[in-house]
């Protein structure tokens, strides 16, 4: 399967399932993929362009962000948390006057279901893959294989409910933003310095996810106690 075709289809099937969101429309039309200008502490101006906002079903708005993955793992909701391409994103649509209640990381996982494989007695493998009820159903359908072993019911509620699309929402607090921007203050320095250096930095994000301060980091950034999460989990070389 070509990566083209990849893409193709598993937008066909993003589109097919989406919730019923309804994009966020102002005086120029609908909030998508809208060029903002994001004023940090300094007066330093940064560009972002968030990819959509919505209304949600209570009718307040929304921030959504599109991400794709190979695989999905138990570290994502974290590692979402975390993101500060969010929080920068949050803090343009505020200045331009858009209070979004609050951001979703919508994950589409770049894979298409499995053909469950058909045994040599003609039954349909019970043997787990990442597929979903439509595919397994298709299956039987086209090469006329019996149940699985165990019964159809059976496997399909073995088969998880998220495999291909994840939601999760985070909402972000005023400190949160306020220690984002800092951030991102100190990295557009940093990359001035090394540019005029020839040097090169890396991203927030790639560098604090395995760093064993990750945790107080964290709780810092949303305006909570680190130095109790410190006192907790390190001790003070003497």
């Amino acid at each position: 399967l070509r990566e083209a075709d990849l893409y193709a289809q598993v937008m066909a099937r993003y589109v097919a399932q989406a919730s019923a969101w309804t994009t966020y429309q102002d005086e120029r039309g609908p909030f998508v993929e809208r060029e903002l200008d994001v004023t940090l502490p300094s007066g330093n101006v940064l560009r972002c362009r968030p990819d959509v906002v919505v209304v949600g079903a209570g009718g307040g708005l929304w921030l959504v962000d599109h991400k794709t993955a190979e695989d999905f793992d138990k570290g994502m909701e974290l590692r979402t948390d975390f993101d500060p391409q969010l929080s920068f994103y949050v803090r343009a649509l505020i200045q331009r006057g858009i209070h979004v209640s609050g951001a979703i990381h919508n994950f589409i996982r770049m894979r298409l279901p499995a053909v469950p494989a058909v045994n040599k007695d003609g039954t349909m493998s019970a043997v787990f893959v990442i597929t979903d009820e439509d595919t397994v159903t298709q299956t039987i359908a086209k090469t006329g294989a019996k149940e699985p072993k165990g019964g159809l019911i059976a496997y399909l509620e073995r088969l998880p409910k998220d495999a291909f699309f994840r939601q999760f929402v985070t909402i972000r607090s005023a400190d949160e933003l306020d220690s984002i921007c800092r951030e991102i203050e100190s990295k557009v320095v940093e990359r001035e310095l090394a540019r005029e250096r020839e040097l090169y930095t890396r991203t927030i994000i790639s560098e604090c996810q395995r760093c064993p301060f990750f945790r107080p980091c964290v709780a810092g950034l949303k305006g909570g106690d680190e130095q109790l999460i410190l006192n907790e989990a390190f001790r003070q070389k003497q």
